[in-house]
Formats: C-alpha cells, structure tokens, sequence
C-alpha cells in the first residue's frame, strides 16, 4: 500500500533564545496551532488514528511525552496513540518515516512530525554524551549556542490515497 503527504504546516522560525519571538509559547501550543491551521486548510487533523513527533531535547517543556501532551491540547481524538522518538537532528523525518509506515499499513491517516523548541530547551540541555566522528572521549562541552541552533515544529498529515479519498 502507499502512503501520502495529504498537508504538511510549520511554524515560523524564531531565535533561539529565551527572548526570541517563540519563547513565549510553550511547545505543545506550537503543535495545536499546527492542528488547528490543518483544520482551517479544509482537513480533519483531529480525527487522526495516531501523532508521532520527533523531539530530541524530552526535559523541561518538552518532556513527559510531548505528543501526548499535545495530543490533549490541540483535542485530537482521545483514541488515537501518540508518541515521541529521538533520533537526534533527524526526529521529525524519523517520525514522518513511522507515520507513512503506519498508513501504508492498517491506519487511515496520521499525523507526524518534529517539534524542538530551542529557545525553552537548549541544544544538549539534558547533559547527554555525544559522541563525535574522530572523538577520543565522549562530547558534553557543548554550549547552547552551537550544533542545532534553530530548532521548529512541524507536521504532516499522512492518508492512504483509497482510505481517505475514496478512490
């Protein structure tokens, strides 16, 4: 079966500082405005079976799984999964990746993307271990304002072309 890009929305892009023009806004409120512009563009993102996000930085505002959390927030439908993956740099691909598999396989449509919210959870901000190519020892020197220095949220709305158009 296929899957198919039916809508995909993002956020505008700000600074990557507690003062930048996002700071204000909590994560989950950057996906139900997603949700919410998916809906004003004719779609029913609410009545999807599942939202996969991508986040690398699960602390502070974007911790206590993120999807679910906007889940609840932007009122998707209280039976549809949700859940967040960290793959690094490429979380939300890695999520819209799981999203088409999911409607290539038995799900009607799905929304996945990414959400990272640097200016509230800066890069490297969980004190993780990062290996680097050529490393000796594990990186954790990493200041806020190095690596991904502007991060963004994002969605896709994934259908299978005969579920969800009837064709």
């Amino acid at each position: 079966m296929q899957a198919w890009i039916h809508d995909a929305v993002r956020t505008p892009r700000g600074k990557a500082r507690p003062d930048g023009g996002l700071a204000s806004q909590q994560p989950y409120e950057l996906v139900g405005a997603l949700v919410a512009a998916l809906q004003s563009r004719g779609g029913s993102p609410r009545d999807v079976e599942s939202l996969i996000l991508g986040c690398v930085g699960q602390i502070g505002d974007q911790g206590g799984n993120i999807a679910l959390v906007s889940k609840l927030h932007a009122g998707i439908d209280e039976s549809a999964s949700a859940f967040t993956l960290n793959n690094y740099c490429v979380s939300g691909l890695t999520a819209i990746g799981h999203g088409a598999l999911q409607v290539a396989g038995q799900h009607k449509a799905v929304l996945a993307g990414g959400v990272e919210m640097m200016s509230r959870v800066p890069f490297m901000a969980g004190g993780s271990r990062y290996f680097a190519r050529g490393a000796r020892s594990p990186r954790t020197d990493f200041p806020a304002t190095r690596g991904c220095r502007r991060g963004g949220t994002g969605l896709c709305r994934f259908a299978h072309r005969d579920r969800a158009f009837g064709s």
